[in-house]
């Protein structure tokens, strides 16, 4: 706030309206506006907004005092007078240290007289400012009037039948004080003298706001933060202030944050306490500079883990002239989610054989981004097949009595000893699928007989569903017509001879069960080939 003559006043030319412009006070502060006029008064005002009337007092010409605390936003006030007229002389104070009105005295200027008293009582612990105004009926320019109490002249101004005088000085000690104006040239009609006092009647400051420190410091903008300030009657606000210019007004609170800043320029912040008496205290003082250092690069940013569609990395800590406040992850150049403060990330979802780019960076609380590490990783391609199924054997009794294959595990298997036979697919364990064999054939438990070693057709039993017709070669027959191959002919081990095929009823179906050579065509077996066999071929007789 500052402590002026915002404006003084005096028309030439005759209206009802006059208009004092001024720059704009600080808000708070005490707008004080003292008035000589010929004519009376009607109002003053500021836009629509009303002063108030401290004085007004009329021995023959008028003397008023309007005031009102500053918003900050006025440059004009409006003074109306009753009729048209010229002789309106004025001064305009702007205070910070008068928030109260104190006192007042109002004397008239007996005829004649060239000195005149105005007596007072300032109240103890009074602090602040004494003005007054004289008007003397003789019309001359009062330029000659001298004062005590250290009251000194702030303006004159002379109109016909109506001179002015202003003058203004410090608050004098508590008690009964009287003040005098010398000097006055003697008029024909009475004149008049106002003596009025604004101020505090505490004088103690608060004291000055202790540990002034910065909270948090950005690239255009910084936090600061203060201890309580005390006061005999009590503190209610604080001032803060950028480069010397205070920053809005009053606050309650212990915190501030400075904005609009030019990142890595110093500056001073200071910090004042003020108590309901206006007294402010001194200012704590700090000096702060804007962030405009980026963090170092993150270190030793490497792969920690490879599967087929997976990979993770990890860096060292990055350092900052303030702190570190999180580290951004990058795959091949689009950012992974928001910062993060851990100094390790693992990706999911990736191509097995692809190359990926991994790049990290740290950033501060001022948003200072450094440089970025970079990284090459790859998921693996997955060469090695699953290992075998264990376990897997020949059981004996199937569903039907026939031999069986135990799978011990899900998967594609093959069946030795018969050129291109091979289980394509185990539909559960002993329930497979399988190809190439003689009468192939789907079966719970797959019994199968294949063709011996030096190339003769073996013999087999493979259940079938039974068939329209009943069992038999009729009914394995209509299993035929519906699509299956249940059957064929048997051949046996006999050279050149055929066989008879004997049918009966199974479990679930029909069966060749067994397969005889006539009794005209029966020879000695081969006892290498009937070794080769199994238990589960004709028996070789002679």
């Amino acid at each position: 706030m500052a402590n002026r003559v915002a404006a003084t006043y005096a028309q030439a030319t005759a209206r009802t309206t006059h208009t004092i412009s001024f720059t704009a006070p600080a808000a708070g502060s005490r707008l004080i506006l003292l008035i000589s006029s010929y004519n009376t008064v009607s109002s003053v005002m500021t836009g629509a907004q009303a002063w108030t009337q401290d004085v007004g007092f009329i021995p023959w010409n008028s003397l008023y005092v309007y005031s009102r605390i500053a918003t900050g936003t006025e440059t004009t006030v409006t003074i109306t007078v009753a009729s048209s007229d010229a002789r309106v002389h004025a001064v305009l104070h702007e205070r910070d240290d008068c928030p109260t009105k104190l006192f007042q005295q109002t004397i008239a200027v007996p005829v004649a007289a060239t000195t005149i008293s105005a007596t007072a009582t300032v109240p103890a612990g009074a602090a602040g400012r004494v003005f007054t105004v004289l008007n003397t009926s003789d019309g001359s320019n009062p330029t000659g009037v001298t004062y005590n109490q250290g009251l000194v002249s702030s303006f004159t101004a002379a109109g016909t039948g109506s001179g002015s005088a202003f003058a203004t000085g410090a608050m004098p000690a508590a008690g009964s004080r009287t003040w005098t104006a010398n000097n006055i040239t003697a008029s024909e009609e009475n004149g008049g003298w106002v003596v009025i006092g604004y101020g505090v009647t505490d004088a103690q400051a608060p004291t000055t706001p202790a540990n002034l420190r910065t909270t948090a410091v950005a690239g255009t903008s910084v936090g600061v933060a203060w201890d309580a300030s005390s006061d005999n009657v009590g503190v209610t606000g604080y001032g803060v202030y950028l480069g010397g210019v205070k920053q809005g007004a009053d606050q309650a609170g212990l915190t501030a944050t400075l904005s609009g800043l030019i990142a890595g320029q110093t500056y001073t912040v200071q910090v004042d306490a003020v108590d309901a008496a206006g007294n402010r205290s001194a200012k704590a003082s700090l000096q702060v500079t804007t962030d405009g250092t980026p963090p170092s690069v993150p270190g030793n940013l490497r792969v920690t883990a490879v599967s087929n569609t997976q990979v993770s990395v990890a860096w060292d800590a990055s350092s900052d002239n303030i702190g570190v406040a999180g580290y951004g992850v990058y795959l091949d150049g689009a950012k992974q989610g928001g910062d993060q403060a851990g100094l390790g990330r693992t990706f999911t979802g990736l191509t097995p054989g692809q190359s990926y780019l991994v790049q990290v960076d740290a950033v501060d609380a001022a948003g200072n981004r450094s440089g970025k590490a970079s990284v090459t990783a790859t998921p693996e391609v997955d060469t090695q097949p699953p290992s075998a199924p264990p376990n897997l054997h020949l059981t004996a009794g199937g569903p039907y009595g026939f031999t069986s294959v135990d799978a011990g595990a899900a998967g594609a298997l093959r069946v030795g000893g018969q050129a291109g036979a091979v289980l394509h697919t185990v539909l559960a364990l002993g329930v497979v699928l399988v190809d190439g064999l003689d009468g192939g054939a789907v079966a719970d438990g797959l019994g199968v007989s294949h063709g011996s070693p030096s190339g003769g057709r073996g013999w087999g039993r493979f259940p079938i569903r039974r068939g329209r017709g009943g069992c038999g070669r009729a009914g394995c027959r209509a299993a035929t017509r519906q699509g299956r191959r249940p059957w064929r002919r048997a051949r046996g081990p006999w050279r050149g001879r055929r066989t008879r095929t004997r049918w009966r009823c199974a479990a679930g179906g029909c069966g060749a069960v067994r397969a005889r050579p006539s009794r005209r065509s029966r020879r000695r077996c081969d006892a290498s080939t009937a070794g080769r066999l199994g238990s589960d071929q004709p028996t070789c007789r002679r």
